[in-house]
């Protein structure tokens, strides 16, 4: 709970007092600034897409950058910085985690490897895009995600994957596999 005085003018001139008011208005927005900023609701939000004519499965996943830090830095077990890691040990730690945490089977169970394409910061360096993909032969019919990226950190995680043409949005609340597109229908 914040308490907010205000200094009595009875006790000073009406300049002195105003001045001190004013000062002590600053340093209380300045320590309540960094707050403001930060962002209370933990979400992650990715477009999918399947290429038939390449096999390739192709994801856009957004994210806040300190979010992925915070990640990178625990599982590393060093400091991971956008601003201060070199961009090939960034890329090498974020493919790492990608690896870990968006957990993808084929419709015959096999572990597709994903591959990064990129990254880049969008929004005035709010949002991170990371661009990946992986060779899905068969395409997604039958296909399952976990998709449990920030869930290690932050348990209140939402994540949520828009597949491509249909427009289907999976919300991945919990730790829970999920099927991309149901399979053909078994005998």
């Amino acid at each position: 709970m914040i308490k907010i005085f205000l200094i009595p003018t009875c006790l000073f001139s009406w300049d002195a007092a105003s001045r001190l008011n004013a000062l002590f208005g600053l340093v209380l927005a300045s320590t309540l600034l960094p707050a403001a900023h930060a962002h209370p609701i933990r979400t992650s939000y990715a477009e999918a897409d399947f290429r038939s004519e390449t096999q390739k499965f192709e994801i856009a996943l957004r994210v806040y950058p300190d979010d992925l830090e915070t990640a990178l830095t625990a599982h590393a077990g060093h400091s991971i910085t956008l601003a201060n890691t070199p961009p090939p040990a960034f890329d090498l730690a974020l493919l790492a985690y990608l690896r870990a945490t968006f957990l993808l089977r084929a419709a015959d169970g096999t572990a597709p490897e994903l591959n990064l394409l990129g990254r880049e910061l969008k929004d005035n360096a709010q949002h991170l895009w990371i661009y990946f993909y992986c060779t899905l032969p068969g395409g997604p019919s039958g296909a399952r995600l976990a998709h449990r990226f920030l869930r290690d950190i932050f348990p209140d995680q939402l994540n949520a994957l828009r597949l491509g043409q249909k427009s289907q949005t999976l919300l991945f609340l919990n730790d829970t596999e999920k099927e991309l597109a149901p399979g053909p229908a078994k005998p």
